[in-house]
């Protein structure tokens, strides 16, 4: 049984045996790529290198039977599976590339929204501000995404915390 097929029962899969293919692939919607770092027409590298130039927000895991070498620490990837993988193994990893990518979009949400209600607080009186709907709304929404990320974070480990937020401001100041 092939990656793709152990992954389809979850999720909606593309599957890409080159770089070509690959590249006509890969579009916003995707949450996660699992390239091998070793294709016909290229590597993996270029797979992480596509999607960075293209600015697509997903997770990269590699699959390979290629061992690390010297430099991989450069390689912009989140999980690095050696061959042979095992089907749980994989969905584990997977699953927590999409839940990264979650929790990141929730993440920037709520930086936009306190950002916005502190903006507001700084220049308007609290009493004034606590009468408008549209502070109110960031009030509420503020409650609703702290709920989200407490429920999504309770799923990590706290070193996986640290990197997604890492990369969140990191994309952050970017901007």
């Amino acid at each position: 049984m092939s990656h793709g097929s152990w992954l389809a029962e979850s999720y909606d899969v593309r599957v890409a045996h080159d770089c070509d293919t690959a590249f006509r692939e890969l579009d916003a919607t995707v949450d996660a790529a699992v390239p091998d770092r070793q294709l016909p027409d290229g590597t993996g590298n270029d797979i992480v290198a596509g999607i960075r130039e293209r600015d697509l927000d997903c997770g990269i895991a590699f699959v390979t039977a290629a061992p690390p070498e010297q430099g991989v620490s450069k390689l912009e990837f989140d999980e690095y599976l050696r061959k042979p993988v095992r089907r749980d193994e994989l969905r584990d990893t997977v699953d927590r590339l999409v839940r990264m990518n979650e929790y990141g979009h929730i993440l920037r949400e709520f930086f936009a929204v306190t950002g916005k209600k502190s903006l507001l607080e700084a220049h308007h009186p609290r009493s004034e501000l606590e009468q408008q709907d549209e502070y109110q709304q960031l009030v509420a929404r503020e409650a609703e995404l702290e709920d989200d990320l407490a429920e999504i974070a309770a799923r990590f480990t706290p070193d996986q915390l640290t990197a997604i937020c890492s990369q969140v401001a990191e994309e952050t100041y970017e901007s």
